[in-house]
């Protein structure tokens, strides 16, 4: 699970560097092309993404129903307030609707409260880094845009091997 959520942060932070590294071709292709080259890539990506979704499990739903049911199994393990693990699939589907307002309980609401604390410190971090970086480089240091962004890509490269080495070190303990 946690080299999963590395290879995510991994992916976001090299898109990060890459488009730092592409704004190095700033002078010789000046912004429109860039702007399109970029777009033409997430648009390509998106594409790609959507026919591995559309091959992939999700377009045999009857592949999914152990994962499905594999996931039902552990998260009635985990509940105190649950029906015993023999209980069928259905059965714990209607047991979980029975239970009505479990996201009010207080520690829900905790949970919930401090999740969002991280992300939007996550964001706000990731939000100054990406943009405040390169206008530091050309204020502080003098540098053009074309190199301050390119030596702006370094902190996300760094970023990306991290992410990959902590995920994957986070499965081992």
């Amino acid at each position: 699970l946690s080299s999963g959520i590395g290879l995510v942060f991994t992916c976001f932070s090299a898109g990060s560097a890459l488009g730092f590294l592409l704004g190095t071709l700033i002078p010789y292709l000046g912004w429109p092309a860039l702007f399109y080259l970029v777009g033409g890539i997430g648009l390509g990506w998106s594409l790609f993404g959507l026919f591995l979704l559309l091959r992939g499990p999700l377009a045999r739903p009857r592949q999914l129903e152990p994962q499905l049911e594999a996931l039902t199994t552990a998260a009635v393990r985990v509940d105190e307030d649950s029906p015993p693990p023999a209980a069928s699939a259905s059965q714990r589907v209607q047991f979980g609707r029975q239970r009505r307002g479990w996201w009010l309980s207080r520690r829900s609401l905790v949970q919930v409260a401090c999740l969002a604390w991280v992300h939007s410190t996550i964001n706000v971090g990731y939000f100054m880094l990406e943009n405040w970086l390169p206008k530091y480089m050309t204020l502080e240091f003098g540098l053009e845009l074309s190199r301050g962004a390119g030596l702006s890509a370094l902190p996300w490269c760094m970023i990306a091997v991290c992410s990959m080495v902590s995920g994957r070190l986070a499965d081992g303990l």
